[in-house]
């Protein structure tokens, strides 16, 4: 009996410590923009890299039409800044940045 308990005490640290585990990584790929890594930003640097460097995208779509140029088959991936009301709006074409701007970083 005592074994028994042994062998599902064993299970259920081992199955916590990998759910906490798995989320804390998660996490920490998805943080707030801060200006220093906006500012690592390069024109041309591959998504992947953006990726490595900022996490996954907040949001990804189309942005209403202000009067500035539009770029076809250029969609906007936007991040949360770390600043209050902030964020990072960057372009990409052909998986490479294009464009790269900010708002509200400090």
């Amino acid at each position: 009996m005592k074994n028994k308990k042994s062998t599902f005490l064993f299970a259920f640290v081992l199955f916590f410590g990998i759910i906490v585990g798995c989320s804390g990584k998660d996490e920490a790929k998805k943080g707030l923009v801060s200006i220093q890594q906006y500012n690592q930003l390069e024109s041309s640097m591959p998504y992947q890299d953006v990726i490595d460097l900022l996490g996954m995208p907040d949001m990804i779509g189309t942005e209403e039409v202000t009067g500035e140029v539009v770029y076809k088959d250029v969609e906007p991936y936007y991040w949360d800044g770390a600043a209050p009301d902030s964020f990072v709006v960057l372009y990409f074409s052909n998986e490479m940045l294009f464009k790269k701007d900010q708002f509200g970083l400090e």
